[in-house]
């Protein structure tokens, strides 16, 4: 049987579309479905870049049967209080749409919490581990403490429970020991400099390096449930690595003030 030649006829789909044409099409699709517009997803990440020059982060999301590429810019990103890793299960909050060049359809996430585990307990391993990792743990940087200290510096909240708490049993087992208060607050984010500040004081003064041959200590006390507040006192670089590591700094600042026994 001969073969039998058909001819092309391009004016016979003149309803044609180009392959933009399509993806813009199906972007429309995707962005005017509101289920799509603010959503959460859970599954595993997984590829996760974090794409230092421009802060955005780059991951993939699966879960046992199927996976989608996400994206978080870095107006997000940077509100994270933890760095996402292969294998952390989490939620993320977010839209879909579609990226035209390419032909497919991503995550576009502006918020991720883990699956499971806190954010800030998350936070507070990695950061651990960060300063492990630089040898701020080293028993060898620590020095030690007075048997009977006779200045005793603390920086806490003037109004809080820990610094009755400190007065009380300070009271009972240095008797003679003077103490000295930095107010600060010890949660949120302005916190941590006013530790820092708090740190400077008391590495700089004459009072606060015990000179003239007193012996001092230094009590950085942060209270609530869960340790959430002891995470900022990680956040504080040099001025948390040591309770007396030796600092310079330019301003020193003055607000420090004696307290009373009761």
């Amino acid at each position: 049987m001969a073969p039998i030649n058909v001819a092309w006829q391009t004016d016979r789909f003149p309803e044609a579309l180009t392959v933009t044409q399509l993806n813009e099409f199906m972007k429309r699709m995707i962005e005017a479905s509101p289920r799509l517009a603010g959503l959460y997803v859970k599954g595993e990440i997984s590829n996760f870049k974090n794409h230092y020059a421009t802060g955005h982060w780059y991951f993939t999301l699966k879960d046992e049967g199927s996976q989608i590429a996400a994206v978080m810019f870095r107006s997000s990103a940077a509100k994270m209080k933890f760095v996402p890793e292969d294998g952390m299960k989490v939620t993320v909050r977010g839209r879909v749409s579609a990226y035209v060049r390419g032909g497919s359809y991503q995550l576009y996430a502006d918020a991720m919490e883990p699956d499971g585990v806190g954010a800030l307990y998350i936070a507070f391993e990695q950061l651990k581990r960060r300063l492990e990792g630089e040898g701020l743990f080293d028993p060898a940087r620590k020095k030690p403490l007075p048997k009977i200290p006779t200045r005793i510096g603390i920086i806490t909240s003037p109004t809080g429970a820990a610094v009755r708490d400190m007065i009380n049993v300070t009271g009972r087992r240095f008797p003679y020991a003077r103490l000295t208060l930095w107010p600060s607050l010890v949660q949120g984010d302005e916190a941590p400099p006013q530790l820092v500040a708090g740190l400077r004081y008391f590495n700089e003064t004459k009072s606060g390096r015990g000179i003239h041959g007193g012996s001092l200590g230094l009590q950085r006390r942060a209270g609530g449930p869960g340790g959430g507040g002891f995470l900022h006192t990680g956040h504080l670089r040099r001025g948390t690595r040591d309770g007396l590591h030796p600092l310079r700094f330019r301003r020193r600042p003055t607000r420090a003030h004696s307290l009373g026994r009761r």
